[in-house]
């Protein structure tokens, strides 16, 4: 059986920290779990939605028309190994043995392209064979929308019996995101940043630069809310990098401007990744591919 995490298909999404003209995929941290029964606190009263203080625990959906788009479309080099068949593709001297998740690929025209996991034996393989805390612990979780990217091993939600049994000691203070959390059943979930001061609050305790830039913001794709800093915009251009040697409206400066917040948008094709490949003198550039 696999199961979804959040937090891991998120990262691609982005709602995280920007530099210069914008901001991408991030420091979206959350280990929010898709399958929870994440009910909208039924206690709640009918106004608690204008609360600020108010748990924010709803079910997170996707828009996979979105998640295609800019969660998994990229430029990528042209393989540095040839292949004939997905053996060929195996690394040499790697502990996870051939075929197991993290060096197993599939042989497709000539290139080795990497697959994901197949069941939760195979992740705890993979994990055993890395010597991961927790290894049979281990899951093979769905990508977050069907038939967009690939399936991931991660480990299993920590256990709690209280909300602070889930910070984890060395990271952000206990319950400032992200490391806002609730036990839920026995298992660790992410919760919903409430509001601006407590991303602010985050930032400042994680030593980001201009902690009051930082807001509570819908992570892209999802209606589940956390904390990022994305450039403000009113216009697309207003988010590409005047230093960048890549061209603004080419991929990798090249942006949408959602609800007045820049996002890094992916690549159309092929060739558009050749461009960004020339624009940086990268070698064997017309080889570059869009996926």
């Amino acid at each position: 059986m696999m199961r979804m995490l959040w937090g891991a298909a998120v990262v691609a999404l982005g709602c995280g920290t920007s530099s210069g003209g914008g901001g991408g995929a991030g420091d979206a941290d959350a280990d929010a779990d898709t399958d929870t029964d994440a009910d909208t606190d039924a206690d709640a009263d009918a106004d608690a939605d204008a609360d600020a203080d108010a748990d924010t625990d709803a079910d997170i959906d996707f828009d996979c028309a979105c998640v295609e788009k800019i969660g998994y479309h990229a430029c990528w080099p042209p393989s540095a190994v040839s292949c004939t068949s997905a053996d060929d593709c195996c690394v040499d001297g790697s502990p996870i043995p051939c075929g197991v998740y993290a060096n197993r690929y599939a042989c497709d025209a000539g290139e080795c392209v990497p697959e994901g996991c197949d069941d939760d034996a195979e992740c705890r393989t993979y994990a055993d064979a890395m010597n991961l805390d927790g290894a049979a612990e281990y899951w093979c979780n769905d990508p977050p929308c069907e038939g967009v990217g690939t399936s991931f091993c991660a480990p299993a939600l920590p256990t709690c019996v209280v909300d602070e049994d889930c910070c984890v000691e060395g990271g952000a203070p206990c319950n400032v995101q992200a490391a806002f959390w609730r036990c839920d059943a026995g298992s660790c979930r992410a919760r919903e940043c409430t509001g601006d001061a407590q991303c602010e609050e985050y930032a400042e305790a994680s030593g980001w630069p201009d902690p009051a830039t930082w807001d509570c913001l819908p992570w892209r794709c999802s209606d589940f809310r956390g904390c990022g800093n994305p450039a403000p915009c009113t216009d697309a251009s207003d988010c590409c990098d005047a230093d960048s040697p890549i061209s603004c409206g080419t991929y990798g400066n090249r942006w949408t401007c959602d609800d007045g917040r820049c996002w890094a948008d992916g690549c159309d094709g092929d060739p558009e990744c050749v461009d960004y490949a020339t624009e940086l003198g990268a070698p064997d550039a017309d080889e570059y591919s869009c996926r």
